[in-house]
């Protein structure tokens, strides 16, 4: 990491360089080459934000001196304040908060730092997830975010919380009539979500990963739709 921040001259290095280094260590180890894709993408891939290379960046970022950082922290909230306070944050702070998130290990040491980091990023997340262009899985969501999956569901709980208004009435009766219910409906509709489920054993946390994809689609994506079909029969 040294030798990369002494090359690009600061602790932000451009996509190139870390594409180099991570086929440079695949090189020098060829053990360490992984069996997929060009076999470097878990150093570094920035199509999924996902890299050791950047979760090592971010580390040492942290033990800088401020004139060496390129822009400075703001200060810290509250984990209480930090879930209904929403900020978008640039491209690069959001896909390395990202990265941060999937290489912390799931543990209560890390606990708070995980929910916080879930929290800067819900603005950035939810306008991925709901942009019709991106196509977003569930798979995808979990691909990207896979805290969601730790905890016993307290992080899908408080995405929710922030979400819905009348939260309360909709979690007490979720266990034993709106969960049973969406796992039926997609045994039958849609069983292929459930084999993507397969691993987590609780089924209220199952039935909440299931439930955004049997939901009707929203009236933004049906108008987007609508206006592709058209502007498709008009150039016919």
């Amino acid at each position: 990491m040294s030798h990369l921040k002494l090359e690009c001259g600061d602790a932000y290095p451009p996509k190139e360089m870390k594409t180099k280094v991570a086929k440079s260590i695949i090189i020098s180890f060829p053990k360490l080459k992984s069996t997929t894709g060009c076999g470097y993408e878990h150093f570094y891939n920035e199509k999924l934000s996902s890299s050791f290379l950047e979760w090592r960046l971010k580390t040492m970022r942290k033990t800088l001196k401020s004139s060496e950082k390129k822009r400075t922290r703001g200060k810290k909230r509250s984990l209480t304040d930090s879930s209904n306070v929403q900020v978008e944050l640039s491209l690069e702070e959001y896909e390395s908060k990202v990265s941060e998130l999937q290489f912390k290990m799931p543990n209560d040491t890390n606990k708070f730092s995980i929910l916080q980091l879930m929290d800067e990023t819900r603005s950035n997340r939810q306008q991925w997830i709901k942009d019709p262009e991106n196509h977003v899985t569930l798979h995808d969501i979990l691909n990207k975010f896979p805290r969601f999956t730790d905890f016993k569901g307290e992080l899908i709980l408080r995405e929710f919380q922030y979400q819905i208004t009348d939260k309360d009435t909709f979690l007490g009766r979720f266990p034993s009539y709106y969960g049973p219910w969406i796992l039926k409906y997609c045994k039958v509709t849609k069983p292929q979500l459930l084999d993507q489920v397969r691993y987590i054993a609780d089924s209220n946390i199952k039935a909440l990963l299931i439930l955004p994809n049997v939901l009707p689609s929203p009236n933004y994506m049906r108008r987007k739709t609508n206006d592709s079909t058209k502007i498709k029969g008009q150039k016919k």
